[in-house]
Formats: structure tokens, sequence, C-alpha cells
């Protein structure tokens, strides 16, 4: 095969990781929406809620992908991560957010996400069931005890998210 096909070929796998990782990202946003309004976490549905249990969401498929180990699930996983922060942005502009202030926002969300993604993919790479309970409590549900019974709702969402998503 020549350049050209090579180069078709190329743009060809990235339409489909574009479009698996929008479903996945879809489908999540989807179950968080649900959750933020079902009122059961006793939190106000707002953008901070949605923004703390789609990076929760999205976290534990990137775990679940990191594990897999495979060439196509590290550019699943980066995918994943991009089209969140699209997601974001999306959100951020329709909510009002202008072009002069978006950037300086988006940055703060995605060090605000990728530090709590780190804590999270820690916890779970070391199996450390109360440190992951302690920084979800934390940050979803404002410092809050670990043993909090919102914490068990929250566990149950993301059984949800783990056995609803196929991420292959």
């Amino acid at each position: 095969m020549g350049w050209l096909g090579d180069m078709l070929q190329e743009r060809q796998k990235k339409q489909r990781l574009h479009q698996w990782a929008l479903t996945v990202h879809d489908h999540l946003a989807s179950q968080v929406l649900k959750l933020a309004a079902s009122g059961s976490l006793e939190l106000k549905d707002g953008f901070e809620l949605r923004f703390e249990l789609m990076v929760l969401a999205v976290t534990s498929c990137l775990f679940r992908l990191h594990k897999q180990g495979e060439e196509e699930s590290q550019e699943k996983l980066a995918a994943l991560w991009e089209i969140t922060f699209e997601g974001l942005e999306y959100s951020l502009r329709e909510r009002g957010v202008n072009d002069i202030r978006i950037a300086a926002r988006m940055r703060r969300l995605f060090q605000d996400a990728t530090g709590r993604r780190n804590a999270y993919l820690t916890a779970w790479q070391d199996g450390d069931g109360q440190g992951l309970r302690a920084a979800i409590a934390r940050n979803v549900l404002n410092g809050a005890a670990r043993e909090d019974p919102r914490m068990d709702l929250l566990e149950e969402f993301l059984l949800g998210v783990k056995q609803q998503i196929a991420l292959d």
C-alpha cells in the first residue's frame, strides 16, 4: 500500500477511535447526569458535582484501559481523556463562559481533573480501598467522612459504569 493508502488507513483509525471515545463519553455523561439529578447524593446538582462525577467515572474507565496494557488501549485512554475535556469545554460555553475566560477555566479544570485522576489511579493501582474512599469523599462529597453512607451510592455508580461500558 502506498503513502496515500497508509494516510487513509490512519485517518480511518483515528475516526474509529474518536467515535469510540465519543460513545463511551456520552454513556458516562448520561450516567453522571442521572446520578446528579437524582438528589441521592444530597448535593446541589450543578457543574461542580457533574465535573467531579465525570472525572471519577472516566478515571475508572482509564484504569481498566491501563490494565489492558495494549498499544490500542493507550490510544483509547488518550482519546477518552481528550473527549472528556471537549465535553467540559462545550458545557462551559453552554453556560455562557466567554472566549476570554475559557482558557483559564479549562486550564484550572485540567489541573483539578489531573490531580483527582492521579489520586484515584494510585489508590486503584495500589489496591488501597480506604485511600480511594478518602479521595472520593474529599473530592465528590466535599470532604465527607469515608464512612458516609453516600459512599455506597458512589460505589454502586462505579460498579454500574464498569458493567455497562464496554471498553473493547
